[in-house]
């Protein structure tokens, strides 16, 4: 079954292969060509494949997931195999993990299948792309394909906020009103991958672009009639989680201060009312900012 993040993927890689290629191996001579992916007579379809011409032209595969599945290296190895057959060119196989929970012990950028008897080995090398580790600086200052990847990454956890600051100033700046709106529909598609929809919706409240994807509107809707389902109770959780954010921020600011932007994005993104009720009985004694309880951990 296609998942959303399925096509959110392809829509970045079609936009711009080149900036994918430079993501993934760097700065590379040629030019980057998406070609056909599909080998349905086979096996079905990997998920984005390009043609790097230059001197010494090869082909670069894309295979993105979320959850862990246990044939997705054999899978891997067929998608490399069949477009070696298809192009006779050298096929660079690139997974791209997009969160941690899909990440296992035995992705290790290599696949090796021992024959019995013959000892003869079928081996896959692979590139590892996971989203979590990237370079937040780097995803920021590449290509607008990339761009959606920023949030996902561990050094904009603290700061989502800020982040999506910057990336609103570079699509604003850059990016045709259709293409503002479906770029931030496809990162708020990947930020569900990692946070918990109702905050991912809080925090996209402020980006206009979003008042016009049907995607966030449906999935807002959607949030609604689930709150309507569940009843009040969720309603006052949540209502005691935001109470609790703002006595800390209250107590803490008249004790300890204004807190610097990171604390402030931390205290503001947590979600757990028992974390922030124990940071707030912290905050009557602390010394500073840095003395409450981890948030967001």
């Amino acid at each position: 079954m296609s998942k959303p993040y399925d096509s959110v993927f392809k829509d970045l890689l079609e936009r711009d292969p080149a900036g994918w290629v430079q993501l993934a191996l760097g700065p590379v001579a040629g030019e980057s060509t998406l070609v056909d992916a599909d080998i349905s007579t086979v096996s079905g379809a990997a998920d984005k494949v390009v043609l790097l011409s230059g001197p010494e032209p090869f082909v670069i595969h894309f295979e993105a997931f979320a959850s862990w599945d246990p044939t997705l290296q054999a899978r891997a190895m067929n998608y490399n195999a069949l477009h070696h057959r298809r192009h006779l060119l050298p096929v660079h196989t690139v997974l791209v993990v997009l969160r941690p929970e899909a990440d296992h012990r035995s992705l290790t950028g290599e696949y090796r299948v021992v024959a019995p008897v013959t000892g003869h080995i079928h081996l896959l090398q692979y590139q590892l792309l996971r989203t979590w580790e990237l370079d937040l600086d780097a995803v920021l200052q590449g290509s607008l394909a990339t761009l959606p990847l920023a949030p996902l990454t561990d050094a904009a956890r603290p700061q989502l906020s800020e982040v999506l600051r910057q990336m609103e100033t570079r699509l604003d700046a850059e990016a045709s009103p259709e293409e503002r709106k479906d770029l931030w529909t496809d990162t708020f598609v990947l930020l569900g991958l990692r946070y918990p929809r109702e905050s991912v919706a809080q925090l996209f409240r402020g980006i206009p672009a979003m008042r016009e994807s049907d995607t966030y509107q449906a999935i807002l809707e959607e949030g609604i009639e689930r709150g309507i389902e569940r009843g009040r109770e969720e309603g006052l959780e949540w209502g005691r989680i935001e109470e609790a954010r703002r006595a800390l921020l209250l107590v803490g600011t008249a004790r300890l201060g204004d807190p610097n932007p990171a604390i402030r994005e931390r205290i503001e993104s947590e979600t757990d009312l028992t974390r922030l009720e124990e940071c707030l009985r912290h905050a009557s004694r602390a010394e500073s900012w840095s003395d409450l309880p981890d948030l967001q951990p």
